[in-house]
């Protein structure tokens, strides 16, 4: 009996396929490619904020980039790694009141961002 395994996951437009025989992948592609319009990317890079790095022992699967393009983005990539999380009982030297809503709309919008980083993390 043949031991076959094919994964596939479908998000939206865009179809990934893997299996533990290549022949089966190209007989699955062929049988959708039959009946609807695909495109054939290659292998898999980057996909949902999450890169995919092929070595000799399989994939690594890895957030690094997201993350550093998430602090890119909020001006933080360089700055120094803190020991532990900011308390939420910690003062501010803001008054209150002072952070307008656009401020706070972004970074309401970033915090969500972060938690999909650690909702993933292993």
């Amino acid at each position: 009996m043949l031991n076959l395994t094919v994964y596939v996951l479908i998000y939206v437009d865009d179809i990934i396929v893997t299996s533990s025989s290549n022949d089966a992948i190209t007989t699955l592609l062929r049988d959708l490619n039959s009946e609807f319009a695909l495109k054939d990317l290659g292998d898999l890079h980057y996909f949902l904020g999450i890169e995919v790095i092929k070595n000799e022992e399989g994939i690594l699967l890895s957030q690094g980039k997201y993350a550093m393009e998430l602090l890119t983005r909020v001006g933080m990539k360089d700055c120094k790694i803190a020991p532990r999380p900011l308390s939420v009982s910690e003062k501010t030297n803001c008054p209150r009141g002072t952070v307008g809503v656009r401020r706070q709309h972004k970074v309401q919008k970033y915090c969500g961002r972060t938690s999909v980083l650690n909702v993933n993390k292993a």
